[in-house]
Formats: C-alpha cells, structure tokens, sequence
C-alpha cells in the first residue's frame, strides 16, 4: 500500500510540474539542480529536465567524468549520463584540437563547456530556451556570466597560433573577426552554434554581473591565465600562443634609426664639404694670387715691349738624369725602335697581313656561332655559386620547385558596369559590390578562366610532329584522388561556385520568403576562406572517394563547412566554397582594390545580439585598399574592383630534353595570344596579365625592338669616322684625299675584335648575353675610333724625313703613337679583366669579352689597320679616287698635296688652349671641377641601389599596365621559406632537439618558430608578415590526443601496427594513450607516425592533418621516410612592389636566419658543422645582388684602378705623378658619373655597374693620351707642355672618343625601351660629356699647376741630338729656315712659334724632300710672338 501511494504521489507530482511548465512557470534554478539531463535523440539534443543533480552511475562513469573533466572529477553529482559524457568527450576531441598548444587555454576550455553539460550547479547559470511550450528536447540554452570570465578565457586563447594556417586559432572560430578583433560573446556564441556542425545546440552567452532570474548567477569560474600552468604536469603556454606568457626584453623592438647627422641644421656632410672646399679654395687662391705678386717682381725684368722673356730649357748632363728616368728613356726607347720595326715591315707587306689577320679573325669569329646568349634573369644577374643560387638549387631539390605563376588582374570596363546595391536575405542593410562583382562581369571571368583551363594547344617536336597539350598537363594538382576528378589550382573568385556557370546562376528562397542569389553565397564565403590560409586546408571527406594513401574521403552535407558558419540559404551548393581543387580561394588573394573600416576593433553593443554576416560588411569605410591602407581596419571584399585569377604550374624539369619546362612555354604563349584576341573583342574586360616567360621575353623584346636605333646609332657613328678622317685641302682632290676606305676598314677592325672575343669564348663554352652584345661594340669603337684618330692624325701631321720612305714614315710614326696605344690597352684589359672577378655573371661576361676584345683591338690596329692605312697612302699618292680605288689615277690628283689642319686643332691651337690655360681662368676651372666632384660624391651617397621591375620592359607592353594593377590592388606578399639543414640533429630521439624548432608549449623561447614569429610582430622591419607554418608543433598536436579516445592519430585496435584514417567499419584507438598527453613523441612512435602525419587530408574530424602543408615541406634520405636531413617553414613577406622593398625583404629575412642558427648552436653545439638555417623565396635569385651591390662595386672598381696606376707607372717611365693623375681623373670621372646619374633618375644596380666598368676604359682614353704626351714633351714649363699636349693630343682624344660616342649615343634617345633610354642614352651621354670634360678640361689646368717635371732623360737626348745638328748645319741656317731640326712636324713642332697654317708637299718630291712655304702675315707673327713670350716660369717651380 505505501509503494502504491508513493507511486501515485509521484505521478501527482509529475502532472503538477507538467501544468506548471504548461502555463509557463519559471524553472528552478538552484544550486545542485540541472537544466538538461540525458540525450533524447543519441548522440544529439539533450532532453529538457529540471531535475536535482544525479548520482555517478557507477566506477566508469566517475572514471570517465575524471577524464574528460578533471575539475568535476571529486564531484558525486553531475548533471550528465555517460551518453552525454560520450558526446561532450567527442565535441571536445574536435574543437578544442586546435588549442592543443596552450594547455592553459585548452583547460579554461574544458572547464567551461563541462561546466554547461555536466556542472552540478547547472540550473544556477544556464537557462534552456525552448522552441514551444511542449518542447522536450534541448534547441537552445542562454548561459550567463561574468564579463571578467569571458574576458579572461578569451585573453588565454586569443594568441593560440594554428601553424598550417598562418594565423591565430580564433581567427577561425570567432564568426569572422580577426583575433585582434574577436570579442567574449561573439567568440563563445560562435563555438555555440550548430551551424560549426560541432554544436548539438544554440548557447546564447550573456555577460552580466546580475541576473534577473530568481535563483540565477552569472558563472564565474576559475580562469587560469596562459602564462600559467594550468596542471604540475603541464606547461604553460609558449611566448608565441601568449604574450603574457613572454618574458621581459623577449619581444623585437625595431632598431632606433639613427639620427641624421647635422651641423647647424643642415646635413653634416654637406657641410663638410662646404666648409672644407671653402678653406681648401681661399688657401688655393691666395697661393695662386702669391705667386703671381711674386712672379711680378723685380726678379723678372720685362722687355721694352712689355712682354717677359721666353723660359730657356736648362742644358743637362747625365748626371742629372736620375736612375727611373734612365730606365724608362731605355724602355720607352725600346718600345718605340719594336713599334718602328713593326710598322715597317707592315706598310711594306700589307696585303699579307691582311690575309694572315683574315686567316685568324674569320676561324676566331665562328666560334660565336657555338655560344649560347643568355636571356634568363635569373643567369643574368644571379652567379651559379651565389648564395641565393645556391640556396634555390638546394630547396628546389629537397623539396619542391616554386610553382610558375600565370596571373591574370581583372577590372571591368568602367563605362560599362558600376558598382550596384544589394540586400543581403538576412539583413534589411543594403551593400555595395564593387563594379567586378556583377554577374554578367563573373560570366565573362568565368569565360576567360574555362577557356585557358581547357584550351588545347599543339606544340611542334624536332621530328616535325606535335603534340597537343592542356592545363591538366603542366598545372600543379595539390589533391590528388582515386578515382578522379584531379583539378588544377586554379584560385579565383568564381571558384566559390566550383567555377560552374550553373552553379553561379543558382537562386532559391530563404524561409521567410526572401530571394537569394550569388550575393549571398558570396558574402559567406568571404567567411570560409579566411578558415585556412595553407592553400588546400579545407578537404572533405566521403565514404566513395580515397586518396592515394588510401584515406577515405567524407564530403560534408550542403552550407556544412568544417569549422565555418553555414551561409542559411537554400542554394544548395555540395561544396560551399570549396574550389574544383577542393581548396579554398582566399578573397585578400584573389580580390583587390575593396575598402577597408576605419576602426580594427568594435566594441559590443550593450543590447547584446547575434551577430551576423552583414556585420561585418556594414562598417564605416575609411579608404579604399591599397598597399599602404590602415592594416588594422576590416576588409569589405565586396566592394573589390578587381579579381585576380592565377593558375598554378609546375616549375620542374623532368627530364634531359625538359619536356614539362616546353611544355609550359607553349602553354604561356598560346595564353598569351588568346588573352590578347580576347581583348581585341571584348570590351566588357579589362584583363592585365603575367606569364612566367613574360619578363625574359620582355628582355628579348627590349633588345630586339631597338635594332634599328642600334643600327642607326653605329651607322652615325660609321659615318663619322669614315668622313673626320679625311684630309679635305681642296675641292678637286676630295675624292682622293678622303678616308672613307680607311675609316671603314678600321670600323671592321674594330668590330672583328669585338667577334673574334665572343668568338674565342664560344669555343671555350661561354655564354654571351644581349648586353655584351649591345655595349661591348660601343665601348671598342670609343677606344679603337680614339686609336685610329691618333695614328692618323700623327701621320697627318708629321712631315717625312728626307731620304725616308713611306712605310718608313709610317713605322716610325707607330713607334710615336703605339706605346701610348700600349699603355691604355694593357690598362684597359688587365682591368676588365680583373673586373671579371665579381659574382655577377652579366658584369663577369662582359668583362671578359670586353677585356680580349680590347687587348684583340690592339693587336690588329698596330697591325692589320697599318696595313689598311699603307694601302690607303698608296692610294692616295697615287692619285686615286677612295672607295674605287682600282680606277686608274685621276688627273687631278697631280700636283701638290696640301695638308690643312682641321678645324678642332686649329681651334685647339689658336684659341682654346691660351683661354683655357689663362693664369686667371685655371684657378676657376680647377676649382670648379674639385666642387662638382664633391657636390657628385654627396649625391652618390644617396643613389638608389635597385632596378625596378618596369625598366627592362618595353613602351607599351602589357606587362607594365600588369605592374601598375599590382600595385594598385597587389594585398598579399610573396611566400617565404625558413629552411633547415639537420646535419646531426636529430628531432627524432632528441627532445631537446624538438625544442628548437616548434613554437607551442615547452619549447624552447629561442627556437625558429618563436624568432620568425616575434619578428612577424615588426613586420614593418622585418619585412615578415606572419609567423610560420611549423610542422613539427602540428605534428605533436595531431598525434597527441585532445580528450579521451579522440585524436588524429589513431590505429586499428586490432592490429595497431596499421593507421586508421577514421575507418568508420573497425574500431580504432589513438596512437598515443591519453596518459601521454603533453609528453613529446620520441624514437619508434616519432618516426613511425610521421609519414602518416604528412599524407594525412585534414577534414570535419581533424583539422590538423598535414597533407596539404607539408606534404613536400621535409625531405627524408630514406624510402620509409623515417629519417629527416630538411625540413621548411612557410610564412609571408609583406606587399613588396619596390626593388629597395625586395631588397629589404631578402636581407632582413636573412639576418633573421643567421640569428636563428647562431642561437641554435649556442644551445646545442653538438648540432654539427652540416646544421644551417637560411631563408629562401624564389625573388631573392633577382635581388640579393643588391644587398651588398655598392660593396662589391668599390671593390671592383678598386681592383681595375690597380692596372692602370701599374701599368700607366711602369710605361711612364715610373712616372708617380703621372699615374696618380691619371687614377685621380678615373675616379673623378666614376664619381661624378653616380653624381649624375642620381640627378637624372638614373640607379645603381648591375646594369650600372657594367657601364661603370665601361667608363673606367674609357676614361684611360680620355686622359692617359694627353698626360703621356705631357710627360713627353721636353718644353721648358709645365704650361707650355699642357698647351702642348693639349692642342696635340687632345684634339684627337676629342676627334676619337668624344665626337665617335655623342653622335651614336643621341640617337638612342629615340629608343623605345626604357632600359636603353635610362641606362644607355643617359649613362653613355653623361661618361662621354664628363670623360671629355675631364680630358680637354680639368686634366690639362692640373697638369699645368701640378704635373710632373720635365722628363730630363728625353730633354739629354734632344739637347745632344741638337748640338749635333747645330755642328752640321750651324744654328744661322736653322734661323734662316725657320725650322728646328728636332721638331719637324706641323702643329706639333718644338719650337714655341706655331707653324704655317698650310703645309705644301709637291707631289713629284713625294717620299724625298719636303719644302716648307711660309704664309704668315704680320698679325699672324705678332700673334706668335705674343705666345712665344707669355705664361713663362722657372722649370721646377709650379707654374701658377
């Protein structure tokens, strides 16, 4: 009876609490009562029970609840079964995998959502929010609680890293917001929501300190901070998951910048220069002015006219002449008499040393036709044993070769398509898309993308057959599956429909009746893709489909994305937005130009609601994004103006005939031609485009499209030459007397050098390049033209010695001008060939071609060009017209042959030699020159070091609007790569060892993780913009088990030695026991479960599988793939678009590496000698030449400054002086050229420095010539012999290299390459100007104050040779004659007098006798006399 009426009691009891929830009465909230208890659908909803706490069913369930939730594990009444523990256990398993790195954040975790399934306190915080009166089952509970809570346990999680992504966890879990951005509700109703597909039901969190409801309080459990333990057997979290967590000092700080140095607010080194040029010109002015006082006293008595008496030379004695001065009369003698000879015996045997130079030229010369010209940048410019060369042969054999980027930048056409509004179904705020986003724009997109995927292309073989070729056969696959389908990567915004025009058009209906279309899925996807950043991260799995590895596939239900928000529409899309290659296409790569917010945070309404998707594309914009926007602000992708579509190829060379490398070539051309078909017409598009061969065809491109101005440029030249070196005395012997036979001969000598050098290295196996191609030529007809111009003009003016021959003549004018010819020669090639000991192979090969090349030019001048000008004298003498000179002789050609100076050294002679050397205008001009080498040296400092990637293109090619669409909408940086080479370290056995390399909890604080991820945080420095993947830390996660019975790692319970990829027919067990976790694999377990790891599809129920990421991220030297020698890890550069950002990129990411490495050897020096950390990114080939580019550059030019003191030294008689002056012009002439070239937008990079190196063998022609014939001349001051050598020599130098350079060079202006207008018309205008500047200018006003003494050897010779004739003759029949027997020759005679202005030679005492005719008028001597007495000083005092 009593068990009866308890029975009816409770029944009672029941029916009463029914009427009550019936009629809406409050639920019980109280301590020790539940809100939810046992699971009305298995393995789903929980039922709605209000009942008291239950009694542990039993050891298990007590075992169990201590497991899963250790907090919980003293308590005897919980409000959870074990059904629903099973349940908790698993949603753990899945979600909280993530944070497995920060065991802190990971137990404030657990802690909580035990606390909401299984508190014994639940009904006190958590309030079931039912959807009908009558419901039963558990839809959706509010959990309140403390703001201080949630703040904590967010704060713990906030900078949880997740390494395969790049990015911090929460960015992924928090309904879109970045971690930085991410707020306690928003994140915890996120991980609330059974749109995660982890969630059983809505928990709506509510942060309060007070809630209304009777019996209620907020949850404020115990938060344990992530820099602490949260167990004794735990770590803490690591400095990378946890700021706080970091120790003081730890943390990057960029380097203070220096502070400008300045003087009275100006730049310090301005000021130097100001002030020491200012002390350095009144101290040389007043010494000038001193002199001159002293020079007009009573010490120098004047004449009666008025004029000072000429300087006498001193009569020497042997004992004077000093032992150099006597070894270098000896040398210079002996040159001269093997010079002489050597003329002679070719003047009288012409035609066979033609034949013999045509015998060696013509075999020399083929030789070009065996080498190779190298238009690859990466050969260029990049030395095969440079670091950076180095370092990519050894990633790109370790791991995998950078994929070949074919991009595409797409905008629509702005008069055809703006940007619209639309209301998203599920807001009533309308949004704008940008112009790009418009469905008719997506179809053409979608067009363009289909047609290149699909297109067809037949590709001839050497057998006169093709093949035909696709996408499918050079793209790279990352996902590979049997059976099919196997897609290209191919990102790209309409892959958010799987690039299906169906799909794309797709509509539906929301529930509540309102339309939805590709705007929505679109604005959901713009969610998804920021889950994961590693390209293939988002894979489902289904039961039909298996990987290579045999790895069952799931593929989730539709708008059921792992780890992602579902969209709420009904478009029914399978794969949400998961690409054809079943990866994601992430906006920030494949969207551009959209808007960003103006704040990085938003605070929390007080009125708390659920955020949706709108939120987060409703924000105040700021500006539109661009690569210098505020990086704290929110993208709004939707407002985008252009979409990039970029097609991944592989970049490897399979076989010896590198048939995947033509085949991508021929794929990239046929692109090309379509894209520009397609533009041609269509107008709807806007399509800028890269292909991986663009910018080396670029380069041929450039080259060959300024032929012609090249052709034009010599051809001016040509004709220069041929017409200056002519002797036109009179109208009717113009066609005899011209040399354009000879000029044209010596052009062919001259450019048989320039092909017998490339010939010679083309037997030898060395590759040429374009530029030796286009600058070697120019430089030799600068130094052969100013050859020919000396030999010729000395010819010219020298007068044939009675009883002398014509072949005598011209030996014994060789031995006058070849030793000079010598000594810049030898300079000139010993330095290029010096300057060929830099790393850079385009300046090596230049140098090289350019340094035989000259010493060849040598060589055939003295030789095949003498006999070229025998034969031409011949002619000449002869009477024969040039050019068609086998006509018989013309009559007009009888008679005299009257010999005029030409006009430059009549000019030179008159007028410009006494203007320049007035003792009031060289102190000007001296000055001038030392203030604009100092005003150059100043504004070399700031010459930019670099070459941008616009210059070698040509005007109007497509890849410069290609550049400006990147750097208009570029938002991503190139990827970087941290390389390890193990040596003896050994991650396998060695915990230690581990600890150097990952960045989660326990490891090391100085490991390579946690340095490149501190160094991410100064991005702005470092030039790193996210911290790395790190396998290794992902590893320990997905082997390491989260919870009970769940992990990654799992193995078949049957036959353990088997992984188990979640095969849902046989029961599995985790490869690591739960007893384990936080303990780190070592030995048997690391090795075993790693291959598995790295074949391993992440999906819904792991995230952390390691295919994608790092399937080809280590390198093992065995086949089981146990035993690793490298590995990598992956992060960003920031948008890089500048060569100075490249630069900066490459540099800053290697300090980082060394500093890695250093560290790492500190702490374990049994690492080995083999152990190396560098860093690697497929642009560092093209920019580390920068680095240290002005380094290598002084070095350079400092090495081929040696050779020509040396050289200039020995063959001026060991002349110091001399040298030395000839070094000074060099380096003044280099200097002022950087000057120069800063001031007309010209950098400095290797291009630069290859023309550097050409000035510097031009410069020896400018000046060595003119400081020689200084050093020869035996006149009694330094003034008379600068005005000597100046109207001597200097007239050649400027008829030689000056007047053969600028004609040529102002044509290139008109090039339509900006690479020749920049770096050849500029830089050879600015060398020639100052080279001749320097030569006619500067180098004789210096001579003139600081040259050397007479060369006292020379003038003992001269004095005895003269006292001879006087003793022949007497001095009474040489002043009668008017002639001096040791100077004999027209302008260059010895005597002060200048010489008749014609020199008449009868044709019938050609070769015996040469009568003089004087034509002098009384002005003319006047003006003799007048230069004869002025500018005279004492030998060996400085003449000012």
């Amino acid at each position: 009876m009593a068990r009866s009426t308890a029975l009816r009691d409770q029944l009672l009891a029941c029916l009463i609490f029914g009427i009550l929830l019936k009629f809406g009465e409050s639920t019980i909230h109280e301590a020790g009562r539940c809100v939810m208890y046992k699971e009305c659908t298995p393995g789903e909803l929980n039922c709605i029970n209000n009942t008291l706490a239950v009694q542990l069913s039993g050891p298990d369930h007590k075992t169990f609840l201590a497991q899963v939730c250790p907090h919980l594990a003293d308590s005897e009444r919980v409000c959870c079964d074990l059904d629903q523990l099973n349940t908790l256990n698993g949603y753990l398993a899945q979600v909280l995998g993530v944070f497995n790195r920060c065991p802190s954040c990971q137990a404030n975790l657990i802690r909580y959502q035990c606390d909401l399934a299984c508190s014994p306190d639940q009904s006190v915080f958590v309030e079931v929010v039912p959807d009908s009166p009558t419901a039963t089952e558990v839809t959706k509970v509010r959990l309140y609680a403390t703001e201080e809570w949630a703040n904590g346990t967010l704060d713990a999680c906030r900078d949880v890293f997740f390494p395969s992504a790049n990015r911090p966890v929460i960015d992924i879990n928090c309904n879109g917001y970045s971690a930085e951005q991410c707020q306690p509700e928003i994140w915890l109703d996120a991980m609330g929501n059974p749109a995660n597909r982890f969630a059983k039901f809505t928990t709506d969190v509510v942060l309060t300190s007070n809630v209304d409801i009777p019996g209620m309080e907020p949850l404020d459990s115990v938060v344990t901070s992530c820099a602490e333990k949260a167990s004794p057997d735990l770590p803490s979290c690591s400095c990378q998951d946890c700021r706080a967590a970091c120790p003081p000092g730890i943390q990057p700080t960029i380097p203070p910048i220096a502070e400008p140095f300045k003087v009275a607010g100006i730049d310090g080194y301005t000021f130097a220069v100001v002030v020491g040029f200012s002390g350095f010109a009144v101290l040389f002015l007043a010494g000038v002015i001193a002199y001159h006082c002293m020079r007009d006293s009573d010490d120098h008595p004047e004449m009666e006219d008025g004029k000072r008496p000429s300087k006498k030379q001193p009569q020497i004695t042997e004992d004077d002449v000093s032992c150099f001065e006597k070894i270098g009369k000896v040398y210079d003698d002996a040159v001269r008499s093997f010079f002489t000879h050597l003329g002679t015996y070719v003047a009288y045997h012409p035609l066979a040393v033609l034949l013999i130079t045509l015998a060696v030229a013509v075999p020399c010369s083929i030789g070009f036709a065996f080498s190779t010209v190298t238009t690859d940048p990466v050969q260029l410019w990049s030395g095969p044993n440079s670091r950076a060369r180095t370092e990519r042969v050894y990633f790109d054999d370790k791991f995998v070769p950078f994929q070949r980027t074919e991009q595409l930048i797409i905008t629509a056409n702005q008069d055809k398509y703006k940007p619209t509004k639309y209301t998203p179904w599920n807001s009533d705020e309308p949004l704008t898309f940008g112009s790009v986003l418009n469905i008719k724009v997506l179809e053409k997109i979608l067009e363009v993308q289909k047609y290149l995927q699909n297109m067809e292309v037949e590709r001839p073989l050497e057998d006169g057959t093709s093949e035909t070729i696709s996408l499918a056969d050079i793209c790279w696959v990352p996902v590979t599956l049997l059976p099919p389908p196997t897609t290209c990567a191919i990102t790209s915004p309409v892959q958010y429909w799987q690039s299906s025009n169906r799909s794309l058009h797709q509509t539906a209906t929301s529930d509540d009746g309102r339309p939805q279309d590709w705007h929505d899925h679109f604005l959901y996807c713009l969610l998804v893709c920021l889950l994961h950043l590693s390209l293939v991260q988002q894979i489902f799995y289904h039961p039909s489909m298996s990987t290579q590895s045999g790895d069952t596939i799931l593929f989730s239900p539709p708008n059921r994305n792992p780890l992602a928000l579902a969209d709420g529409t009904n478009l029914a899309l399978p794969l949400g937005c998961v690409s054809e290659f079943l990866g994601p296409s992430y906006p920030f790569i494949v969207l551009g130009g959209f808007n960003v917010t103006d704040e990085g945070k938003f605070p929390i309404r007080s009125s708390y609601r659920t955020v949706g998707l709108t939120d987060l594309f409703t924000r105040p914009t700021l500006k539109r994004a661009t690569l210098d926007r505020d990086e704290s602000g929110e993208p709004l992708y939707h407002t985008a103006e252009a979409v990039m579509v970029t097609f991944a190829v592989n970049n490897y060379r399979d076989d010896e005939e590198d048939l995947q490398f033509k085949r991508s070539l021929a794929w990239e051309s046929a692109a090309i031609e379509y894209i520009e078909k397609y533009l041609e017409e269509n107008d709807d598009l806007v399509i800028r485009y890269m292909m991986e061969r663009s910018i080396e065809d670029a380069l041929i491109e450039s080259s060959e499209a300024d032929i012609l101005t090249i052709i034009i440029s010599y051809l001016v030249i040509f004709a220069y030459i041929a017409v200056a070196l002519g002797e036109f005395s009179s109208l009717k012997r113009i066609l005899i007397d011209s040399k354009v036979t000879l000029g044209l001969g010596g052009i062919v000598v001259i450019l048989l050098s320039v092909t017998m050098s490339m010939g010679i290295y083309g037997y030898l196996g060395v590759a040429t390049t374009l530029i030796i191609i286009e600058v070697v030529p120019f430089l030799m007809l600068a130094v052969g033209a100013d050859n020919i111009f000396i030999l010729v003009l000395e010819y010219q003016r020298d007068v044939r010695q009675p009883g002398e021959s014509r072949e005598q003549q011209i030996g014994r004018v060789l031995g006058k001008v070849a030793p000079g010819m010598l000594m810049c020669g030898l300079s000139e090639s010993i330095s290029f060939f010096l300057g060929a000991l830099t790393d850079v192979p385009a300046v090596q090969t230049f140098a090289l071609c350019a340094g035989l090349a000259v010493l060849i030019d040598f060589l055939l001048q003295i030789t095949a060009f003498v006999a070229l000008l025998s034969l031409d004298l011949a002619r000449q003498e002869s009477g024969r017209v040039d050019v068609v000179c086998c006509t018989p002789p013309c009559p007009c050609g009888k008679g005299n042959i009257v010999r005029h100076p030409g006009f430059i050294q009549i000019f030179f002679k008159k007028f410009y030699s006494h203007l320049l050397l007035n003792k009031w205008v060289k102190p000007f001009v001296f000055l001038g020159f030392i203030l604009l080498f100092l005003i150059c040296g100043l504004l070399t400092l700031r010459l930019p070091v670099g070459l941008e990637q616009r210059i070698p293109v040509p005007d109007n090619h497509y890849l410069l609007d290609y550049f400006d669409y990147v750097e208009k909408y570029l938002s991503v940086g190139p990827p970087v790569y941290f390389v390890v080479k193990f040596g003896d370290m050994d991650v396998a056995n060695k915990v230690e060892h581990q600890n150097l390399l990952c960045g989660s909890a326990g490891c090391d604080m100085q490991s390579l993780s946690q340095q490149v991820f501190r160094a991410s945080n100064i991005k702005d420095y470092t030039r790193i913009s996210t911290p790395p993947t790190s396998w290794i830390d992902d590893y320990f996660d997905w082997l390491t088990p989260s919870t009970l019975e769940n992990s990654c790692c799992k193995v078949y319970e049957q036959h353990p030695e088997d992984f188990c990829n979640f095969d849902p027919w046989e029961t599995c067990e985790t490869c690591v026991p739960l007893s384990q976790k936080g303990e780190r694999p070592v030995g048997e377990v690391f090795e075993k479960f790693l291959p598995e790891f790295i074949n391993h599809n992440p999906g819904i129920s792991c995230p952390k599988g390691g295919r994608p990421s790092y399937h080809d991220a280590l390198h093992f030297t065995n086949d089981s793939q146990t035993r690793l020698d490298a590995s990598y890890f992956f992060s960003f550069h920031t948008v890089l678009t500048k060569s100075e950002q490249f630069t900066a990129a490459c540099r800053e990411s290697r300090v980082i590496a060394a500093q890695v490495k250093a560290d790492l050897q500190m702490k374990n020096p049994d690492l080995g000698d083999d152990f190396d950390v560098f860093s690697y990114s497929f642009f560092y080939v093209y920019y580390e030449q920068y680095i240290d580019l002005v380094q290598k550059a002084i070095t350079n030019i400092s090495i081929a400054l040696v050779p020509i003191f040396l050289v200039s030294f020995f063959m001026l008689g060991f002349d110091v002086i001399s040298a030395f002056f000839i070094l000074l012009n060099i380096i003044m002439i280099v200097v002022d050229t950087l000057g120069f070239m800063y001031l007309w937008g010209v950098d400095f990079n290797a291009i630069s420095l290859v023309n550097l190196t050409m000035a510097i063998g031009m410069s020896v022609e400018f000046v060595s010539h003119t400081t020689r014939t200084f050093r020869m001349c035996t006149k009694p001051t330094r003034n008379e012999r600068a005005k000597y050598a100046l109207y001597h020599t200097g007239s050649a130098v400027l008829s030689g290299v000056a007047m053969t350079n600028l004609p040529g060079t102002i044509v290139l202006v008109f090039a339509t390459s900006q690479l020749f207008e920049i770096f050849y018309f500029r830089m050879f205008l600015i060398i020639t100007l100052l080279g001749t500047a320097h030569g006619i200018i500067f180098l004789p006003v210096l001579l003139s104050y600081f040259g050397p003494g007479i060369n006292k050897a020379q003038l003992l010779i001269e004095q005895q040779e003269d006292k001879k004739a006087l003793l022949a003759n007497g001095p009474k029949q040489h002043e009668a004659n008017g002639t001096n027997p040791i100077y004999e020759t027209g302008l260059g005679s010895g005597d002060e007098i200048p010489p008749d202005y014609a020199e008449v030679v009868t044709y019938e005492e050609i070769g015996v006798k040469v009568n003089l005719k004087k034509k002098k008028t009384a002005s003319e001597d006047k003006s003799n006399v007048s230069e004869k007495e002025q500018d005279t000083s004492p030998e060996e005092t400085t003449h000012m």
